[in-house]
């Protein structure tokens, strides 16, 4: 346990950090509708909190509740998300020190997560991600055209973020003018989330990726040391070379240089190209893009993400251009190795404009792209309105156990949860999954909710009882905030009054409950 001195206190601004989350939530790893209630309805109270168990000296962080995320060859990343009391504060710590990160970052060559320092939009946090990387591409057409690179090497960090060494990453903040104190409480943060393991540091959350970002200025001194020139997109790197030769004595000792740091290229897409390759291959899309029409490719959708309803579209400011969106999808079979470019940038379009032509492989995808299952479900969710077979063959596919990941499981669930209709078998089957402890925790709570939303009386029942058995602080979590679709006030009434003080987690829920009940 530990707290922070009232001075560092004073400067955190719970307000920012709370609508940050709430747009962050967007792109989280794992669905958690109690936790989002808690950041939308209960800001407040959950600040309270923390101030409080800063001010004593009482905080003490619990670990991330985490599933394994397929990447697109079948090997699995760690997904995670934080209990909202250590979210907020790892938020807070890091708004305070984003501008003095933002400022140690070479800008002219790296195109990642830059800290927004002018707050035009606050809660987005980062400059668009959209408007960073046309910036990225057209500084790669500018050296890949330039007369003296002839040759590129490109390359990126395997499972970066896995083995980000934390004891370095502090060393890197503490040669910044960021307040030692505040150096230490991060350093405590970070170890706190691996279980004091001090390797990796939590993927997919906004202060990770200003920390991701940042880690590799170390590597990025070491390249402008050696006079090599580069661009990097987060842990992606390019580098450019006059001859060949050049290119492969510098990867010589770039591999012994991240070694040493405790890191490792990715073998399967480090590679030596000419620079004339290295255009045609960024600039493929683009052809595909042009050839549906101009006007598209300049379409933004900077976020694809759901809020508090797992599935719920942001809103589309701009035409869509129909005819060709729906000509570019047709065409994604064109180039394999574009298709997930392709479905990541129409299917969000295709769902805004509630077109069907997409529902086939969509469905399909979930068997054979599991990567990309966020993808396909929102657009899924999306379409069902239009076509309720949908549901039924997504039933079918929980039904006989198709999905080979417990994240697209999580997936699955989820939509389940958005929906007002699924079979009636259904939710009895989500809870003889819940009340299994060798299943993950992030389903097991997803579990709680379908049943509890679509179930009956025995059902629910059932649930109720679970409660006091159940070994998961997450999972109970769960169960507390189901007891809101109990028809009966009077049932409600006595899981509040019995586990809202179990703890503070249960106190916040319980709040945020009532709360949206009267919102």
């Amino acid at each position: 346990m530990f707290g922070l001195d009232s001075k560092f206190v004073k400067k955190m601004n719970h307000n920012k950090a709370i609508s940050r989350i709430l747009h962050d939530v967007n792109s989280d790893f794992i669905i958690s509708p109690h936790y989002n209630a808690v950041y939308k309805y209960a800001s407040d109270e959950l600040w309270k909190i923390l101030k409080s168990q800063l001010g004593s000296g009482s905080y003490n962080p619990l670990l991330p509740i985490t599933t394994e995320v397929p990447k697109k060859s079948g090997l699995t990343r760690p997904g995670a998300i934080l209990n909202p009391i250590d979210r907020l504060l790892y938020q807070l710590l890091i708004d305070i020190v984003a501008e003095k990160i933002e400022a140690g970052i070479d800008r002219k060559r790296v195109f990642s997560n830059e800290f927004d320092i002018c707050e035009i939009e606050p809660e987005k946090m980062f400059v668009p991600v959209s408007k960073k990387y046309k910036e990225l591409r057209a500084k790669l057409a500018e050296h890949c055209k330039a007369i003296y690179y002839d040759f590129a090497l490109v390359t990126d960090i395997a499972c970066y973020y896995e083995r980000i060494y934390q004891h370095v990453l502090v060393n890197i903040l503490r040669s910044t003018t960021i307040e030692p104190e505040l150096v230490s409480i991060i350093e405590k943060v970070l170890s706190a989330h691996t279980s004091k393991d001090s390797h990796g540091i939590v993927q997919g959350i906004y202060p990770s990726d200003i920390l991701g970002n940042y880690y590799l200025t170390a590597f990025d001194s070491y390249l402008n040391s050696k006079d090599i020139e580069f661009l990097r997109f987060v842990d992606d790197y390019w580098m450019f070379f006059t001859t060949e030769r050049e290119a492969t004595k510098a990867l010589i000792d770039i591999c012994n240089y991240v070694r040493k740091e405790g890191l490792y290229l990715n073998e399967h897409k480090t590679k030596i190209l000419s620079t004339d390759d290295l255009h045609y291959e960024e600039t493929e899309i683009d052809r595909l893009f042009d050839s549906a029409k101009e006007e598209l490719a300049n379409i933004e959708l900077d976020s694809f993400g759901y809020n508090f309803d797992p599935f719920d579209i942001d809103e589309f400011d701009g035409e869509i251009e129909d005819e060709a969106l729906k000509e570019l999808f047709q065409r994604r079979t064109d180039s394999e190795n574009l298709s997930d470019k392709i479905d990541k940038f129409c299917l969000p379009r295709l769902a805004i404009l509630q077109s069907d032509i997409a529902v086939e492989e969509a469905i399909e995808g979930l068997i054979k792209s599991p990567h990309l299952t966020s993808v396909y479900m929102r657009y899924l969710r999306a379409m069902i309105s239009e076509d309720n077979n949908i549901i039924e063959r997504l039933e079918d596919l929980f039904n006989r156990n198709k999905l080979n990941y417990d994240w697209q499981v999580m997936w699955l669930l989820g939509l389940f949860y958005s929906v007002d209709n699924i079979s009636d078998k259904l939710p009895m089957q989500a809870y003889a999954i819940m009340e299994d402890n060798n299943r993950s925790e992030v389903i097991r709570a997803m579990c709680a909710l379908v049943a509890s939303k679509h179930g009956n009386g025995p059902v629910r029942r059932l649930i109720r009882n679970r409660y006091s058995s159940e070994p998961s602080s997450y999972v109970r979590e769960a169960i507390l905030y189901s007891t809101k679709h109990f028809p009966s006030a009077d049932d409600k009434n006595a899981c509040v009054k019995a586990w809202e003080g179990h703890s503070e987690m249960n106190k916040l829920i319980v709040k945020a409950m009532k709360s949206e009940a009267s919102d």
